[in-house]
C-alpha cells in the first residue's frame, strides 16, 4: 500500500511506482492491477480524518452539553437532537462523498478509462459511503463523549478524544459499506463495460 494513497484527500488512481533500474536482476515485476482504477473509492484517509472529526465533534458537543440521549418512542426520537445530529452528518456526508466522486469519475470519463454507467454506479456507491461515514462518525464521537464525560474530561482533551473517536468511527462506517460488495453490485445491474472489478 503506497502512504500517499492512503493519506491523499481524494483516493484518485495512482501510477506505477515500479522501476526496471532499481530492481534486482532475479525479482519478479510486479503486475499492474487489472480492471479499472476509478473503481475504487474516492475518499482518501485525510478526508475521512478530518471529515469523522468534525462530525464526531459536533455530537460529542450535545453530549458534554446535555448528556446520554433519552428519548422515547419514535416521535421524540425523530425530534431529538442526537438523531438530527447524526441525520445530519449522514447527508452531509453523502453531499460530500458524492460530489468527490463526480469530479474523480468525470476525469475517468474525460480520460475516456471509465463509462456513464460506471462512473453512476460509483458516485451512488460514494454517496452511501459518505453516509455510512457520516453516522458511524457521530457513533464514535458520540461513545467517545460518553466516556470523556463519565471522566469528567469535557475540555481540550475530551475534544481532542472526540474528534480521533468521529474519525475511527468515519473509517469504519465507510468501509463496512465497501464490504458489501454494494459498488460491484451497482456496475454489473448497471451495464458497465469499463468499470470491471479490479483483481
Amino acid at each position: 500500500m503506497n502512504i500517499s494513497a492512503l493519506i491523499s484527500p481524494i483516493n484518485m488512481p495512482q501510477t506505477s511506482s515500479y522501476d526496471p533500474y532499481l530492481a534486482s536482476s532475479n525479482s519478479e515485476q510486479p503486475t499492474e492491477p487489472v480492471g479499472n482504477l476509478y473503481n475504487d473509492h474516492v475518499d482518501g484517509g485525510i478526508t475521512r480524518f478530518i471529515f469523522g472529526g468534525i462530525r464526531g465533534k459536533s455530537m460529542a458537543q450535545l453530549v458534554f452539553t446535555k448528556g446520554a440521549a433519552n428519548a422515547q418512542g419514535l416521535d421524540s426520537i425523530t425530534q431529538n437532537a442526537y438523531f438530527r445530529n447524526a441525520a445530519s452528518s449522514a447527508g452531509i456526508g453523502a453531499g460530500l462523498f458524492a460530489g468527490l466522486s463526480v469530479l474523480k469519475q468525470g476525469m475517468g470519463m474525460i480520460s475516456g478509462k471509465q463509462d456513464a454507467q460506471g462512473a453512476a454506479a460509483n458516485i451512488i456507491t460514494d454517496a452511501m459511503r459518505g453516509g455510512a461515514a457520516g453516522v458511524g462518525a457521530s457513533a464514535g464521537g458520540g461513545l467517545t463523549a460518553l466516556a470523556m464525560r463519565a471522566m469528567g474530561a469535557t475540555g481540550t482533551f475530551g475534544t481532542i478524544v472526540t474528534f480521533i473517536g468521529g474519525s475511527i468511527g468515519a473509517t469504519i462506517g465507510s468501509n463496512l459499506v465497501e464490504a458489501t460488495g454494494v459498488r460491484d453490485s451497482l456496475i454489473s445491474a448497471f451495464g458497465s463495460e469499463k468499470a470491471l472489478p479490479q483483481t
